[in-house]
């Protein structure tokens, strides 16, 4: 699942009677993984973004499933009989005349224990294994993501701050870090493009100007391979200059995680050079 992949898969686990259990499926998982995740999470619900995702499905042998849906095309299939298939359009249709107090009253029947979502991995090692995480497991997790975020920079509001997602949200960090805490605070939340693995996550990141941003290590490494690159080019006393300041830079931090305040030097550090790097 993903609005920044290229196509996306989500499925919905008890369907239209139970109180929805949602499972996301990496958009690059192959049509036996994705018909065994189906399977296994029992969904009742399936929803992609294109045609050819839902080729993926084995439909056939999926008898559970009461709707396949399709999110970001204008047509189905036209080789396609079966009555289960849908446009997000006409399927949304289905539930025009469901009135709030009937969604309201599932709504109150959610209980902090119970299962929230399903987390599945990749499948790369065999069939996917899949997760369970309740609701207070969720919550707990960006309640304190927030509150330490507060504590860093007590002058931005929690509900002021900028996130980049480009991770998959079928994946733990980029559900927790990118749709949770964005429920639990309300901040702003930009998708990176498809493609911004491939180089254009840092147009999104220079527009969007994200206060937060969470990266897997090879990221950072490219952003340090790119940034060493850029100051090679410099001359010799901006390279100094610029080591100083990063050097304050790094100390500022470690101070930071003791919960110390930064070295002296650091707001000239930070104005003459750090922020213009950022």
């Amino acid at each position: 699942m993903g609005f920044n992949s290229p196509e996306w898969v989500f499925a919905f686990v008890g369907g239209i009677l139970n109180n929805c259990v949602g499972t996301g499926i990496y958009s690059t998982n192959a049509a036996e993984a994705c018909f065994y995740q189906v399977d296994h999470s029992e969904s009742e619900i399936v929803c992609v973004e294109t045609n050819d995702m839902l080729k993926r499905f084995d439909v056939a042998n999926l008898p559970r499933v009461k709707a396949f849906v399709v999110w970001g095309e204008k047509e189905l299939p036209k080789e396609s009989k079966d009555s289960r298939f849908y446009l997000w359009s006409d399927f949304m249709k289905l539930g025009a005349d469901v009135k709030d107090e009937v969604i309201l009253e599932k709504v109150s029947r959610q209980r902090p224990g119970e299962c929230a979502t399903l987390i599945y991995t990749s499948g790369t090692t065999g069939m996917p294994k899949g997760c369970m995480l309740s609701h207070d497991n969720l919550v707990w997790e960006a309640n304190p993501m927030m509150t330490e975020l507060l504590k860093s920079d007590p002058t931005i509001p929690v509900n002021a701050h900028r996130v980049v997602s480009y991770l998959p949200l079928s994946h733990i960090a980029g559900l927790a870090v990118d749709i949770m805490s964005h429920i639990f605070a309300g901040h702003e939340l930009y998708f990176a493009r498809p493609d911004a693995l491939a180089g254009t996550l840092v147009q999104t990141l220079t527009w969007a100007r994200p206060t937060i941003f969470f990266g897997v290590p090879r990221i950072w490494e490219k952003f340090e391979e790119k940034l060493k690159e850029i100051g090679a080019s410099k001359s010799q006393f901006l390279q100094n200059i610029s080591g100083w300041a990063k050097g304050y830079g790094s100390e500022k931090v470690k101070l930071q995680q003791k919960g110390q305040s930064a070295p002296m030097m650091f707001s000239v550090a930070n104005t003459l050079i750090l922020s213009k790097i950022k």
